[in-house]
């Protein structure tokens, strides 16, 4: 992936939430199809790959934050989580983003 892609990629992600707000004015919509959609998932033990927040144990260093990982989910809820490679500068931005995270729950008194 160039440099170009990556950061437009990353644009895009940040301001989704922003585009269909403008679009239809909320995001419950959205969020509420993509709970159903998990949720059936899970019932009908699909085993489909969704990328969502869980707390992993040890990802590239990080361990105790919840990450946003491709997750397959079936029957007992997450079956696997995935595991993508990563560049040094794509670890770096995990940490980074880890070490906010910590530092946020540590705040909250968790």
């Amino acid at each position: 992936m160039t440099a170009a892609i990556q950061a437009a990629t990353d644009a895009n992600v940040r301001r989704a939430a922003y585009h269909i707000i403008e679009g239809k004015g909320s995001t419950y919509f959205g969020i509420g199809a993509a709970l159903s959609r998990m949720s059936r998932c899970i019932l009908f033990d699909e085993r489909m790959v969704f990328t969502a927040s869980s707390v992993v144990s040890e990802i590239e260093g990080v361990d105790d934050v919840a990450l946003s990982l491709p997750l397959v989910l079936g029957r007992t809820g997450i079956e696997t989580t995935l595991r993508p490679s990563m560049s040094d500068g794509e670890r770096n931005a995990l940490h980074e983003s880890a070490a906010i995270i910590k530092q946020g729950i540590t705040s909250l008194g968790f």
